[in-house]
């Protein structure tokens, strides 16, 4: 279809939860504000090699790879073609923003590998504050993403990125903060505490929005 949304789909008690995030990108050491400056790549993406994305994403997918001359190639990663998935974790733990677009739907496991790996990330996915995000009446995502419209986006794509590069140094360190902290809540192998986690999370929004006892 050439759209993500469904009509007539029951949302009175869905609980949007996190994908699981690869143990390998979890176990990576963010580190300070300052090893964050000290990455080598300025933007991550990769795409999903020969799948084309349904939904009407494929042209957001076409744009981002269409743009990566305008960057020297030794400062990001922006590639249609899949790697091992130790060469991938490995690529997100050395970016500083990590390009998070919509496929087939919004929901994108690409969100949950930036955060574990402590890499921005960028949100070009409209529907990500509509369906996707898992907890936000706990979590203000604001603080740690960077959200661009899609429309923007494909306007001008270089221009529109210049929104998360370009922002003050000390708006950067708040958010790279705001992401550490928001780590145990989105990964499930990170865990601060037993209130700390995902699973503490979901069993709250299912008390409160749920009736478990009918």
């Amino acid at each position: 279809g050439s759209v993500w949304w469904v009509e007539g789909e029951d949302w009175r008690c869905t609980v949007a939860v996190p994908v699981l995030t690869p143990p390998a990108i979890e176990a990576a050491n963010g580190g300070d504000f300052d090893d964050w400056l000290d990455r080598p790549y300025l933007f991550h993406y990769r795409g999903n090699g020969a799948k084309r994305p349904v939904g009407g994403s494929a042209e957001l997918h076409d744009m981002f790879q269409a743009i990566g001359g305008v960057y020297p190639p030794e400062k990001v990663v922006i590639s249609a073609d899949h790697v091992t998935r130790e060469k991938y974790g490995d690529e997100l733990t050395k970016s500083k923003f990590c390009i998070v677009i919509r496929g087939d739907d919004p929901q994108r496991s690409r969100f949950n590998d930036a955060v574990a790996a402590g890499c921005i990330p960028v949100l070009i996915n409209d529907g990500w504050g509509l369906a996707a995000n898992p907890f936000d009446d706990w979590l203000d995502y604001s603080k740690f993403t960077v959200s661009i419209p899609e429309r923007m986006f494909m306007t001008h794509a270089p221009s529109s990125l210049f929104f998360a590069y370009g922002l003050p140094r000390r708006k950067l360190e708040k958010m790279y903060e705001k992401l550490l902290e928001a780590r145990p809540y989105i990964c499930w192998g990170l865990a601060a505490g037993p209130r700390e986690s995902v699973g503490y999370l979901v069993w709250e929004h299912i008390n409160d929005y749920c009736d478990v006892d009918s």
